[in-house]
């Protein structure tokens, strides 16, 4: 698990000239070693998705990324997507037809390395890693200078979009700050330190938005990995309407999953306690609408045919939720 609360076990690193490299972060010395080179503002670095890695660096290793060109972030300039363009849905895009892909394994998406890494979650702690998992690790940064050229050149044309690139990836960067109260992933889903309510419901928290799917729901990331958020429910879905990718906004929990991982996020509004129960009025009249009691499993989670995160609403009185122990996530 990389991020803020993960280990950063590896690092990769491609040159203009195609060389390869694969660091191993779990030895003492060697990601301070890279620190000159990650902090460096005159050395332009490329990434797909730098957040977590930022966030990992930064916190497990006081390392501060420098002049980042995020190949993700960037496709958001001129609204161009509304979801999280995964870096082989970019290297297909810009880089490869579908009758071009080469066959030397340089496109490393099989679906077999993420189940493996599902079975085993200790997979890049483990040394020495197999050859197959030192491959799939290296394509993952094989292709980000041809597509920093290719975004370029096919969208970055003038001053204005090179400027807002640049904005959206030190975005990225940034994310490393978010929820900087959290002392643990385990927090988000801890109670607030108020007295008031014993449950994570009410929890106040920031989150950026990562991704909108085509039905609508909408899906947060937090700086707490493994802990996700989402909003699925037409009414809190309304008052996120005015969201676009990658804003950050002040939410509340109003949901827990069963096994703590999937928070669902409301919109926070300084004018109503979530800590009282009770419906929220229904006239519109009176501003924001009423507390959803009803909750439908996302589409997301039935494609991936995943256990629905729902199956306990964190109420007074059905357990709460144990977040020592085999919970969290290593």
């Amino acid at each position: 698990m990389l991020g803020r609360f993960g280990q950063l076990c590896t690092k990769q690193i491609a040159t203009e000239r195609g060389d390869t490299f694969m660091f191993d972060a779990c030895r003492e010395g060697v990601a301070q070693a890279l620190a000159p080179l990650l902090s460096n503002s005159s050395v332009l670095k490329v990434f797909h998705d730098c957040r977590e890695d930022s966030s990992a660096l930064y916190h497990q290793h006081g390392i501060t990324l420098e002049c980042v060109f995020d190949t993700q972030a960037t496709m958001l300039v001129g609204d161009r997507t509304d979801h999280q363009t995964s870096y082989w849905e970019l290297v297909r895009q810009l880089l490869f037809d579908a009758e071009e892909e080469p066959s030397d394994g340089t496109l490393g998406d099989d679906p077999k390395f993420k189940a493996l890494m599902a079975e085993d979650p200790e997979l890049w702690r483990r040394r020495p890693l197999p050859q197959d998992i030192v491959n799939y690790a290296l394509s993952g940064c094989l292709h980000l200078i041809p597509l920093y050229h290719a975004i370029q050149t096919k969208y970055l044309t003038s001053a204005q979009a090179m400027t807002d690139a640049i904005g959206y990836s030190d975005h990225w960067v940034s994310y490393r700050h978010l929820n900087p109260q959290l002392k643990s992933a385990a927090d988000v889903i801890k109670p607030p330190a108020d007295g008031v309510n014993r449950q994570s419901y009410g929890r106040k928290l920031q989150a950026m938005l990562a991704s909108r799917t085509p039905t609508g729901e909408l899906f947060w990331k937090l700086n707490a990995a493994p802990r996700v958020g989402f909003t699925t429910n037409p009414r809190p879905l309304q008052r996120f309407r005015d969201v676009a990718i990658g804003d950050i906004v002040d939410v509340c929990v109003s949901k827990v999953s069963w096994n703590g991982r999937f928070l669902y996020l409301d919109r926070y509004d300084h004018d109503y306690s979530y800590y009282d129960r009770s419906l929220r009025p229904r006239n519109d009249k009176v501003g924001t609408a009423s507390q959803e009691y009803i909750h439908q499993s996302p589409a997301y989670f039935q494609e991936a045919a995943e256990t629905d995160p729902l199956l306990r609403v964190c109420l007074p009185g059905d357990g709460d939720y144990d977040s020592d122990g085999e919970d969290v996530d290593h």
